[in-house]
């Protein structure tokens, strides 16, 4: 064990020790370095401010410091939680069905809300699972008895990354809370994204024909009742038993209907052709087929809202036009709209009236669309958060824990305290301790350009990339069942399909009712993307460290420079956030927001509320399922592709030659850290890997090391001094 004094255990006492580094330092100066004498006498002299130094940067830094971080993030996204609950019921916008209205009224409103929440949202999930991936990390990082015992049982554990294979070599206090953390992110990716809901409003209207006596009164006989269209008859499957149908009101309702919206043939089939009515009920086609004694007739009552499936907006078409019954057929001449009244007895047509269209009269009425919180949702992710935040306190309470965090960790360890399970094995890689084979050897010297491919497991590879064809496979058929479905050009369904959007066309055909039920199954569906892409994404942090790790490593044998540690000592150098580098773990930790926001407007739970031509909501035709929006989607397959390529053109790079590769392999470290024994406090001074010495039989020995050290020649043999 090597106190705060740098002083290796059971070497001689400080004073003995000072004299000893000059006297080293001059024998053999730094290579790329100048090692003054200037140097070493402030060395010496600092000798003792450097324990006190140590002291206090130590108590800041190390795998504590970024553990607090995350703790501290956590229960900010804790507090944001109960904040958003609090605002929710707060507001007293209205609450039923476990829900809180936060927002309600305008559209458009409701719909921007949403987008921003869930923005926030998913910055706040992201938070979660970075902060839980970093204290899963130092759980799972083993400390130096961990690997003293799996060395000694001819096994070896990862270091630097995020490693499975090691929960089988951890305490079990530990194990405990790495499972806690990662369980609790389950609920957290399945539920975090509802837990705020939008629901859109569409209303049920009647379709009237009228005169344009109507606006003056001239003759109108108001107490009269409305007529119907003969097609109607009294049996119409648009018509329930309470329909007004039964009982015609009289046109005397309708007069004030001046004061209504006039639209043009145009605006009237574009708002009528919307696959959800917002803001607009009962609709009057005005037409000059009509006079005073017959003002006004009915001819529909459109209930719920269209979807491809039933034919609500069928009303619109000409049956005998020929042409297909789509808003852009009626668009390309609005001026020439008609619409008919024909009755059938068998398959004879006995009655046909034809209605041509000057304009509409719709009925203005205030939108209703609402942003809702879950208490039951909210609820779930509230408790796995605290979960989290205990595990990570728990954690912070372990004071004897000291795990190799980083590559330099290990180097620095290994450089203070040999590891007699790897002497004279130097050229030793990853590769020659996979099979247990732990041949303590002499091997020859061997220069290979090794790709970053190398860094990683082919198991690594091969789940990271499955699972990353499997995301984008399952975002192209939702896409391709999307256009499929829309039953429309691509132009169409992307401009009316943007985020978060709802597209009735583009729902799945499971449409429950608003209960607890379904709302709780539904969120379950939607957000298990979510989770893929959360999995997908600590895979690809997972292989980036990989390679960026090996990289670090192989540096040394081309530059000599200061451990990265996670407890820097004298000249050490700080570790970054893991050892990923910020340059990589910035712009990952973004994508992933990103990725997972525009997911979460992709697919999304879709929940329409009907409500009736009295204003009263229709449960029987309001629904809670799955939709899905192809704008966003397709971004989420071009970014998801990216990010795939970006990882695969990066493992085409190469490695400078010049050191074996160990990857994250602890024995592989170990076998490149026997240090001379007269290279006293290496660890915490700049080193270089390559040989250092040779023995009595010529062979010579490569290390890490603070002394001058020299390339390892092609063909020659290298093992221990």
């Amino acid at each position: 064990m090597k106190d705060e004094m740098g002083v290796t255990a059971g070497s001689a006492a400080p004073e003995v020790a000072i004299q000893e580094i000059p006297t080293v330092a001059g024998a053999e100066p730094l290579l790329g370095s100048s090692a003054s004498s200037k140097e070493t006498v402030s060395e010496i002299e600092g000798n003792g401010v450097r324990a006190k130094f140590n002291r206090g940067r130590r108590r800041l830094q190390g795998w504590r410091a970024g553990a607090s971080i995350c703790a501290t993030a956590v229960g900010t996204v804790l507090a944001v939680n109960i904040l958003l609950v609090i605002i929710a019921a707060a507001t007293n916008a209205g609450s039923t069905g476990g829900l809180a209205t936060i927002q309600s009224g305008d559209c458009t409103k409701s719909q921007n809300l949403d987008t921003w929440l869930h923005l926030l949202i998913n910055v706040l999930s992201t938070m979660l699972l970075a902060s839980s991936n970093y204290c899963m990390q130092c759980l799972s990082s083993p400390t130096r008895e961990d690997v003293d015992k799996a060395h000694a049982r001819g096994k070896w554990l990862d270091v630097g990354i995020h490693s499975i294979r090691n929960l089988g070599s951890i305490p079990l206090f530990r194990l405990l809370l790495w499972s806690l953390l990662a369980l609790s992110s389950v609920p957290i990716h399945l539920l975090f994204n509802s837990t705020l809901l939008l629901t859109r409003s569409s209303n049920e209207y009647a379709l009237f024909v009228g005169s344009p006596l109507l606006l003056t009164g001239d003759g109108i006989d108001w107490s009269k009742p409305i007529g119907h269209f003969l097609s109607l008859g009294y049996h119409t499957m648009y018509f329930d038993q309470d329909s007004t149908a039964y009982d015609p009101p009289p046109v005397d309702q309708f007069r004030e209907i001046a004061s209504w919206d006039n639209l043009t043939n145009e605006a009237c089939i574009k708002a009528y052709s919307e696959k959800y009515l917002v803001g607009r009920g009962d609709l009057v086609l005005i037409t000059p087929n009509l006079n005073a004694s017959v003002p006004m007739l009915i001819a529909r009552e459109v209930t719920g809202f269209h979807t491809a499936s039933n034919i609500a907006d069928d009303w619109r078409c000409n049956a005998y036009s020929g042409l297909a019954c789509t808003t852009d057929a009626l668009l390309a001449n609005p001026f020439a709209w008609k619409l008919n009244d024909t009755l059938a007895l068998g398959w004879n047509v006995t009655y046909s009236q034809q209605y041509d269209i000057q304009y509409c009269l719709s009925q203005s009425l205030p939108e209703r669309c609402t942003v809702q919180l879950s208490y039951t949702l909210m609820g779930a992710v509230i408790a796995c958060n605290i979960v989290k935040l205990l595990c990570m306190l728990s954690m912070l309470r372990q004071r004897r824990f000291g795990p190799l965090i980083t590559i330099g960790d290990a180097i620095e360890s290994f450089m203070v305290k040999k590891d007699p399970t790897t002497q004279n094995m130097c050229l030793a890689d990853k590769a020659a301790f996979k099979n247990q084979n732990w041949q303590h050897l002499a091997k020859p010297w061997l220069r290979k350009r090794r790709f970053w491919f190398a860094s990683a497991s082919i198991k690594r590879w091969g789940l990271c990339n499955l699972s990353s064809i499997l995301t984008i496979v399952i975002a192209g058929v939702l896409l391709g069942q999307g256009l499929g479905e829309a039953k429309m050009s691509p132009s169409t369904t992307f401009s009316t399909s943007g985020f978060g959007t709802i597209n009735t066309d583009l729902m799945a055909n499971d449409q429950s009712s608003l209960s607890e039920l379904s709302l709780v199954g539904a969120t379950v569906v939607a957000n298990s993307p979510q989770f893929l892409l959360s999995i997908l994404f600590l895979g690809f942090n997972s292989l980036y460290t990989c390679m960026l790790l090996a990289d670090e490593w192989n540096g040394y044998a081309h530059e000599r420079k200061p451990l990265r540690v996670s407890q820097p000592s004298w000249k050490q150098r700080s570790t970054y956030f893991l050892q990923l580098p910020y340059r990589y773990g910035v712009p990952l930790m973004i994508i992933s927001i990103l990725l997972h926001w525009l997911l979460s407007e992709s697919l999304f739970l879709a929940r329409v509320t009907v409500y009736s031509r009295a204003g009263k909501e229709d449960t029987d035709n309001s629904i809670s399922t799955i939709g899905y929006s192809l704008i966003p989607l397709v971004v989420v397959i071009a970014l998801g592709c990216t990010t795939v390529l970006a990882g695969l053109l990066n493992g085409f790079r190469r490695y400078k030659p010049g050191i074996p590769l160990a990857g994250s392999c602890s024995a592989a470290i170990s076998a490149a850290c026997h240090t001379p024994e007269n290279d006293i406090h290496a660890s915490e001074k700049p080193v270089m890997w390559g040989v250092v010495g040779t023995n009595k039989d010529g062979i010579g020995h490569c290390s890490f090391s603070s002394l001058e050290v020299f390339s390892p020649k092609q063909g020659e043999s290298y093992a221990g001094l």
